[in-house]
């Protein structure tokens, strides 16, 4: 193969790689050989060895020229790249300081509204307790001893009757007590527990062992034999149970309808009853109507005054 490279001034041949070892193959077999041997070709393989050095040199300046183009772009891009990165980091701190800024003036609003409702409440409480204070000044007689009653805080609600005071800690008192003995209560029951089991232990020593297990079997046994012995045979039921007995249908036919008619009867004798009542109910009723109508048309109805 042969590579043709366009200049602007001639057309220089460049030879192949496979051309130039040929030539030099050939210089080396008959370094007398004439110039004209290869018709392409107007030099020796050592000149052409110059000249493929030449182009290779000419062809290695115009890929490093392209190259250097390419990085010029590549790093104008790369720039440009950082340049939009930076404007979008940018606006985004912009859009933060925003949003922070905003959010604060929102919490500082409302810090305020915080501030102005607990102090109107202040206010509340402190005209509320005047007013308490005033009211049971002029309610309370004169030489009677008042306490005066105070919040959480240790600011003076106002005063209270000794009677109330004294209920109140009485009151607590006792629910002081009550919780102790209950507490005390609770000790004495564990306390006795654990002495009963302490005792139980020392007379009664549990089984450990192959002691422990044949006491289980046995007591297994035991309830094997009983379930056997009893009639029951252990709360199973049998095959006439299951698959019917020897009773007839008449007679169980017999039992329900005496059954019902026995339902019947109860029901009929209480309906008897409940009329009857009814009926008497109605006859007084009867009569105090008659009563008042004989009442209204004897004349008009006076009513002598109080003495």
């Amino acid at each position: 193969m042969m590579k043709l490279n366009l200049c602007s001034r001639a057309l220089s041949y460049v030879p192949s790689d496979c051309v130039l070892k040929r030539l030099r193959q050939q210089d080396a077999r008959n370094p007398f050989l004439p110039v004209d041997t290869f018709p392409l070709f107007s030099h020796s393989g050592r000149d052409v060895d110059q000249m493929g050095k030449r182009s290779r040199e000419n062809t290695a300046s115009s890929n490093s020229e392209g190259s250097s183009s390419d990085e010029d772009s590549e790093h104008k891009k790369m720039k440009k790249e950082k340049k939009e990165k930076k404007e979008k980091k940018s606006k985004k701190e912009r859009s933060e300081k925003k949003d922070k800024k905003s959010k604060k003036e929102k919490k500082s609003s409302k810090d305020q509204e915080r501030q102005l409702l607990k102090e109107a409440k202040r206010f509340i409480k402190k005209e509320a307790a005047r007013l308490q204070e005033q009211a049971s000044a002029k309610l309370a007689p004169a030489g009677s001893q008042q306490i005066v009653r105070q919040d959480l805080q240790g600011q003076p609600v106002g005063p209270v009757g000794t009677a109330a005071a004294a209920f109140a800690a009485a009151e607590e008192e006792r629910r002081a007590q009550q919780e102790s003995s209950w507490q005390q209560q609770r000790l004495e029951q564990k306390r006795h527990k654990g002495d009963q089991k302490e005792w139980l232990d020392e007379m009664l020593p549990k089984a450990t062992g192959r002691e422990a297990m044949l006491e289980k079997k046995a007591v297994q046994r035991q309830q094997a034999r009983e379930r056997e012995a009893s009639p029951d045979i252990g709360g199973l039921y049998g095959g006439g149970d299951i698959m019917g007995g020897d009773d007839s249908f008449a007679a169980a036919k017999a039992r329900m309808q005496h059954s019902q008619g026995r339902r019947e009867q109860q029901r009929q004798l209480k309906n008897s009853e409940a009329n009857e009542r009814v009926s008497a109910a109605q006859a007084a009723e009867d009569a105090r109507m008659a009563q008042f109508r004989a009442l209204v048309a004897s004349g008009p109805i006076s009513i002598p005054k109080r003495a």
